[in-house]
């Protein structure tokens, strides 16, 4: 069962299925035409009025005051009809934007009514490990040098330390830290230059080497762990992987929405002439 879940086609279906449910619904809901001259106060239209002064209120209005939200709101309509009228929502780009956001509202809401199965989930993660790998990490001691070195200097300390030289007693001091722990490549470059992680990540393991350059100078270091990056647990990320899955869906919603759209329009556009004249003037 977990294999099926896991195929593409059959996620298809489901999401598809999604689909055609969400627009049966929108269509079902849009209200019936009524006069263009008649504006309908309808009893929905009464509890959001009484719920929006309740909210800012916190009490009920009386009912001079709900025949006055009443009155506002009729004028409202009115001259938004009034200005519709006139094409003055034409080429305002800012009600254009308006518009366009609440068609994606309905879209999102689908979307986020949406469950998943965890192997669907999983699959989905599997499928784009970049999002979701933990970063390499390392755990490492260093030894400042100074910014020139000797080769014999560099060789001798490399010696002192494997004979069992404690390393505070060699190199220089600075402000630098003696060793980091479980250190990203964003923090061990942060503190050491760019560069530095990849040099000492690429060391081995329990023994003293180098020179590693920094961007302060030359460095010994130890390293005690290196723990490449890796895909985590699904557990630990279902949460993130069932947001940029319904991301994912919510964009292939919203195309097929406007397709569907798109399908009733009749599209004019100016033909290639037209555009090298307008650019041309």
């Amino acid at each position: 069962m977990k294999r099926i879940l896991r195929e593409p086609i059959f996620q298809f279906l489901i999401l598809a299925f999604v689909i055609f449910a969400y627009f049966n619904v929108v269509q079902k809901d849009r209200p019936a035409e009524i006069e263009v001259d008649q504006i309908v106060i309808a009893e929905n239209d009464l509890r959001v009025l009484i719920e929006q002064h309740k909210s800012i209120w916190n009490r009920l209005p009386t009912e001079d005051e709900l025949n006055a939200l009443i009155e506002r709101t009729i004028q409202e309509e009115v001259m938004m009809r009034e200005a519709i009228a006139l094409g003055l929502d034409r080429g305002d780009a800012v009600i254009r934007a308006r518009l366009n956001q609440k068609m994606q509202f309905f879209s999102d809401s689908a979307v986020q009514m949406l469950e998943p199965d965890d192997a669907i989930l999983q699959a989905f993660m599997e499928s784009n490990p970049a999002s979701y790998m933990t970063p390499a990490k390392v755990t490492f001691e260093q030894i400042f040098l100074g910014d020139a070195i000797d080769e014999q200097d560099v060789q001798q300390a490399l010696e002192l330390l494997a004979s069992g030289a404690s390393p505070a007693s060699l190199g220089r001091r600075g402000l630098l830290p003696k060793s980091l722990s479980q250190a990203s490549e964003q923090n061990t470059d942060g503190t050491f230059g760019n560069g530095f992680f990849a040099q000492v990540a690429n060391t081995k393991i329990g023994v003293w080497a180098g020179p590693v350059r920094s961007g302060f100078g030359w460095h010994l270091v130890n390293v005690g762990q290196y723990v490449p990056e890796q895909l985590p647990p699904f557990d630990h990320v279902r949460n993130k992987v069932l947001a940029d899955w319904r991301n994912e869906q919510r964009q292939i919603v919203s195309k097929a929405q406007y397709a569907k759209f798109l399908a009733g329009y009749d599209i004019v556009k100016p033909t290639a002439a037209t555009l090298q004249a307008v650019l041309s003037e």
